[in-house]
């Protein structure tokens, strides 16, 4: 049964009074967008008529929603309608308030260039580009500058800043990228590529914030991870356990966890358990200092780093972490810095590990208390690194190798598991640590480049063997893409830093590469073997 008509006129002046909002209240909201988006002098939403016109249309929309709620159903029906195209046109408005106008433009253009330092010969705005992933990286409002280059490009882009910096301040944004639109062949050096400017709204531009559910995960993966580099330690020593307890556990389906081990007390179990920690500490350590050579660099280049999440791993203790940058960093040259700093702090850490632990190793020959604290390490576990199975090799000799295992330090474990996940950080893919380093020191085509052969050598398993396939993945859903927001995008690294780029990748090959089967088989790693 329909309600009476003055429940219905009730219910309607209901609805009128949620809508109603005092004009007050549409002044400010409107001016205060309009300042937010324009930041003050020089942008249309800045203007009065600007806020204005965002005034009037929400007045608008507010008086059609009061008629709808006040008209029949029928009536409604059509104000609806007009209801939708009225907030299309707020939206409209909002948006062309964060564009930069053609007339700032001109003056920014004016102050920057001359004919005789970057001739101008076209300038546009992002969304007349053909390039979607340029709409993706400055969003609205941003402009485009091409033209032909008669100056060293690094005192044009310093002009550019300048300008811009002296018309609107902070809240514009100067950067120097690649021509979207160049011919094929660099236009300047061997490497670097044709510039061309970009001119945005820094907030269009600022990569995204991270939100308080991340430091959560982060939280949680760090937890994670401890947890998979105690895995670690425990798997480390396994070969220790007597004969019957090995039995037990490689059969999980007649093993019972609520029955005594076979051939340990509960005392083997607690010192079997603390025999685990040097290598779950030890690698554990190492990958705690490669995040804090990160953070240290940023500090000094003025970058900042969002939350670091871990990503565990039984085999190693963890592939690493994801280290998200949260600001637009000024130069290739500070990338390079900050992509280095955490390899060569993991890296250093784990080799003093390493070290550490062969020339422990050496000194336990002759103390038998000392060798009781050697963990029995397979031999077949040497071929998985050229590298580090053969410096192996070549510190404790050939006796080491007779038999199937050879007794090692647990820090030697905890340094090679370091060093191979400083290696795999190392690979000049994506915005994993070798990719960034790659990208500024070798540009967009050579980081293109070895991420092709990069690949290639994962899915082969040429690289990484057992570790290809997993890490792999996690390199394509996580770290594919390069870092984007650069304000110099043009200028690469220098000679010194290509070289130690090129050095760091032979290192990551030689550790991440096994030896072949075939080697190994005839010796590969061991008495007379090849690569020894």
């Amino acid at each position: 049964m329909p309600p009476p008509p003055q429940a219905r006129a009730e219910e309607k002046a209901r609805q009128a009074a949620k809508v109603d909002v005092d004009s007050g209240v549409l002044k400010a909201i409107a001016e205060a967008e309009a300042s937010r988006a324009a930041g003050g002098a020089g942008a249309a939403g800045g203007s009065p008529e600007g806020s204005k016109e965002i005034e009037s249309r929400m007045e608008s929309i507010l008086q059609r929603a009061r008629q709808i709620a006040e008209s029949s159903d029928a009536e409604g029906k059509g104000g609806e309608e007009q209801l939708r195209r009225d907030f299309e046109g707020l939206i409209s408005a909002l948006q062309a308030v964060e564009k930069i106008p053609r007339e700032d433009m001109r003056r920014i253009r004016e102050a920057a260039f001359d004919n005789a330092t970057f001739y101008v010969t076209d300038m546009y705005t992002v969304e007349d580009s053909e390039q979607p992933e340029l709409f993706e990286l400055y969003g609205t409002g941003g402009w485009i500058v091409r033209g032909n280059l008669r100056e060293d490009k690094g005192k044009v882009f310093a002009r550019l800043k300048a300008a811009v910096s002296d018309l609107h301040g902070d809240r514009l944004v100067a950067l120097m990228i690649p021509d979207p639109v160049a011919p094929e062949g660099p236009s300047e050096g061997p490497s670097e590529e044709r510039p061309a400017f970009v001119v945005a709204p820094r907030d269009m531009v600022q990569p995204p914030q991270p939100g308080g559910w991340q430091a959560v995960v982060a939280v949680v993966l760090v937890l994670l991870t401890a947890a998979s580099h105690f895995q670690l330690g425990v798997v480390a020593n396994v070969t220790s356990l007597p004969p019957e307890a090995l039995q037990a556990l490689a059969n999980p389906e007649a093993f019972n966890p609520e029955a005594p081990i076979p051939g340990m007390t509960d005392d083997d179990i607690v010192r079997y358990v603390v025999a685990a920690l040097p290598v779950a500490v030890g690698a554990f350590g190492a990958n705690m200092t490669h995040e804090l050579g990160h953070r240290l660099a940023a500090a000094v280049r003025g970058v900042d780093l969002g939350a670091s999440f871990y990503l565990p791993n039984s085999q190693l203790g963890t592939f690493g972490a994801i280290t998200p940058i949260k600001s637009i960093v000024k130069s290739l040259d500070d990338l390079w810095d900050v992509a280095f700093a955490g390899p060569l702090a993991g890296g250093l850490a784990s080799l003093a590990l390493f070290l550490f632990g062969l020339g422990a190793t050496l000194a336990a020959g002759g103390d038998a208390d000392a060798a009781a604290g050697l963990i029995p390490v397979p031999t077949p576990l040497f071929q998985g690194s050229v590298l580090l199975g053969s410096v192996c090799h070549l510190a404790l000799g050939d006796a080491a190798f007779n038999g199937t295992t050879v007794p090692l330090h647990p820090m030697t474990i905890a340094g090679w598991c370091g060093l191979v996940t400083t290696a795999l950080n190392l690979l000049p893919v994506g915005c994993l640590d070798g990719g960034r380093m790659a990208q500024s020191a070798l540009g967009r085509n050579g980081l293109n480049l070895t991420s092709f052969f990069t690949y290639t050598g994962l899915a082969l398993g040429v690289i990484g063997s057992s570790l290809a396939l997993p890490f792999g993945l996690a390199v394509i859903l996580l770290q594919r893409a390069p870092e984007r927001l650069i304000q110099d995008q043009v200028t690469l690294a220098s000679d010194s830093k290509r070289a130690v780029t090129a050095a760091a990748i032979l290192f990551a090959l030689l550790t991440l590469v096994p030896v072949a089967p075939e080697l190994a088989g005839s010796g590969g790693i061991g008495p007379g073997g090849p690569f020894l």
